[in-house]
């Protein structure tokens, strides 16, 4: 029996011509892509930045706490002045490239502040800030330019995307993780990565059926609110949140 129209075929032979035309589209894949480099940038930030801030700069856990905290509030508030600007006609493409060229320049200049020696918090803060509000530029607008070009199988798209955001930040942490403690590390951080990117595929499934029922503007809110949600608020506030009430430990 033939899937409807619109619809992947569950079967091995139609998920992989699926995944094999999604992996095919330059425009797509490029774009999903950016987003995997934007996500992995960030997990090297959460993954590098007490090593670097408290064991480095000596900031205390406390300060650390209200450095990553701003950090944070800069993602949220990229997001809004995306939203608001999308709403206001202003093209993703221009909205991505300025979140590349904000981020991009953000990096280039903490490479300079630490061959020179001039990094501490007071010149690497204002940096970190604008660098995670650049990548709440790039996410939700190199998302929409992943799933656009094929929206009947969205789904596959947004599996193939989110294996490799997953990949990506598996990578850079496990990178993080063995310029600090050696290949131990590497090794506890690749088999949480395994299980994030098994796990990235099987929401993906979810999601196709989800997003093919959308409109566009439920898409877009899906793919900016519902992303900030699924990683900064599951991945990183619930988690805190559970390690403060249970075990009565100050999460920062």
């Amino acid at each position: 029996e033939s899937a409807p129209a619109g619809r992947v075929p569950l079967t091995a032979r139609g998920l992989g011509r699926a995944y094999a035309r999604v992996l095919g589209h330059r425009l797509s894949f490029g774009y999903s892509l950016i987003n995997a480099l934007s996500f992995g940038a960030c997990f090297a930030y959460i993954s590098g930045s007490p090593l670097v801030l408290m064991e480095v700069l000596g900031v205390s856990p406390k300060l650390y706490g209200t450095c990553f905290a701003l950090t944070s509030l800069a993602l949220m508030v990229g997001a809004f002045i995306n939203g608001r600007l999308s709403a206001r006609g202003v093209s993703g493409a221009r909205l991505l490239t300025s979140g590349l060229a904000l981020a991009g320049g953000c990096a280039v200049l903490l490479v300079g502040l630490t061959l020179t020696g001039l990094g501490s918090l007071a010149t690497m803060l204002p940096l970190f800030v604008l660098g995670n509000l650049g990548m709440a530029l790039i996410s939700p607008n190199a998302t929409h330019g992943a799933l656009q070009p094929m929206p009947d199988i969205a789904g596959v798209a947004s599996a193939v995307l989110s294996g490799l955001r997953m990949l990506m930040a598996a990578g850079t942490s496990a990178l993080v993780a063995f310029l600090y403690d050696g290949w131990q590390a590497v090794f506890l951080t690749v088999i949480l990565g395994i299980l994030e990117v098994s796990l990235s595929f099987d929401n993906a499934v979810i999601n196709a059926t989800v997003l093919q029922r959308m409109s566009q503007f439920w898409v877009r809110m899906f793919l900016t609110v519902g992303i900030l949600i699924a990683v900064f608020g599951m991945r990183l506030v619930f988690p805190l949140a559970i390690v403060w009430i249970t075990a009565g430990l100050n999460p920062v």
